[in-house]
């Protein structure tokens, strides 16, 4: 078929052979982070990382990503020479430098500052293709942020593997995934779900991928959660175990697409539900059009925020005193972490697996910084609900930055 490809690597003994399918971006994803190419550059960027944490030279400086690096809408075609940026180097990407400009790095930037090292900005770019060097048929391109942080945080979760198998079986969930619809909100975001149905693939918008990606985010979830492993401490944060801009230029078919990624853990996986929540924090009241909370129960749709008066009043959740505490204490914990990260506007997800006598929660779409463009939709969404329900109203979030 058109829109499949099988490339093969003959010199590489470890590879995992993978059939990259167009309208599966998970497979690219795969590919890449399977490749020989891939895993030389992870091996280089942690040694250089590991160098420069031993350093107590001077601070050095590096360069801020380009506008270049964040640029273009989620899931839109595009023309262009390359499916990366056309200027950027193949192999290279932002360098870091010293104070007399000479070239220390490749792969990533480092940052270094008051003999305190960390990763700024750390990715990896790669680019391939399929057909013969005469005749291309399809180039693709992935860059992976954060890889050896991202590939740490999976070591460190699934600890029922070891680690080289962790990164094995992380590949081949990739490798096959399916686009599925959400069943709730509003979210013009494309999802993917792993046919192992562990995993979730998101598509985000540029800005959000920014948001994410900056520094001092990435630095604390980073910091967050391998303090949460390190202490047992609970989470109900939805853990995100990679962040991935990719895109495709099928020379015969003149296909082309670009996505950025995030692939997070599917709080779902592999159970069945009766009652499915997703609040977002919003007082509203159940609209003259709208499922009654009955109806909602019987079809096996989400209960949202409007619903949840008839849940408090006909159908509460029992939990025992222990767990409600537990549970509490992590909610607080995580929206106190968010809050100081200027991340205020998410959602709670609830599942209610009664086979097993067990409830899952999770805080999902925290990756936004709530800035100028948060403020005007909470106030568009502010006015349009109460004009829809007359009295409809979303939490202020300033108010818990004021707190």
């Amino acid at each position: 078929m058109d829109n499949e490809h099988f490339i093969f690597s003959p010199d590489d003994d470890q590879f995992i052979p993978i059939l990259i399918r167009e309208d599966e971006p998970g497979s690219i994803i795969a590919f890449s982070i399977a490749s020989k190419y891939y895993r030389s550059r992870l091996a280089k960027l942690e040694t250089e990382s590991a160098a420069l944490y031993n350093n107590n030279s001077s601070a050095w400086y590096v360069e801020k990503p380009t506008v270049d690096d964040f640029r273009g809408d989620t899931n839109e075609s595009y023309a262009t020479s390359s499916p990366g940026n056309p200027n950027r180097d193949t192999n290279a990407s932002l360098q870091a430098r010293d104070p007399q400009g000479t070239t220390t790095g490749s792969t990533g930037v480092l940052f270094v500052q008051n003999s305190v090292s960390r990763l700024k900005q750390a990715f990896i770019e790669h680019n391939f293709s399929s057909g013969t060097e005469k005749e291309r048929r399809c180039e693709f391109y992935c860059k992976s942020w954060y890889p050896a942080e991202f590939k740490n945080l999976r070591k460190r979760v699934f600890l029922h593997k070891e680690e080289e198998e962790v990164e094995k079986w992380f590949i081949k969930c990739l490798s096959e995934s399916k686009e599925v619809k959400m069943s709730a909100g509003n979210s013009k975001s494309h999802f993917y779900q792993t046919e192992t149905r562990r995993f979730i693939l998101k598509t985000l918008k540029p800005l959000e991928v920014q948001d994410f990606v900056e520094p001092g985010f990435a630095t604390s979830y980073f910091h967050y959660m391998n303090k949460c492993l390190d202490e047992g401490l609970p989470t109900t944060l939805c853990k995100i175990f990679g962040v991935y801009k990719v895109s495709f230029k099928n020379s015969w078919t003149d296909a082309t697409k670009r996505y950025d990624f995030i692939i997070m853990e599917d709080l779902f996986a592999n159970r069945e539900f009766s009652r499915k929540f997703d609040l977002k924090g919003v007082h509203k009241v159940l609209g003259a059009s709208e499922l009654s909370y009955k109806a909602v129960v019987e079809h096996q749709k989400m209960i949202m925020d409007q619903h949840m008066t008839s849940v408090i009043q006909e159908d509460p959740i029992l939990t025992r005193p222990h767990d409600k505490h537990l549970l509490m204490e992590a909610i607080e914990r995580d929206c106190n972490f968010l809050k100081d990260n200027r991340r205020l506007d998410y959602s709670l997800l609830i599942g209610l697996d009664d086979a097993r006598s067990e409830m899952v929660v999770g805080i999902v779409d925290y990756v936004r910084e709530f800035g100028l463009d948060k403020k005007f939709e909470m106030v568009t969404k502010t006015v349009r609900n109460y004009m829809l329900t007359g009295g409809a109203k979303s939490v202020d979030p300033m108010g818990a930055l004021q707190t």
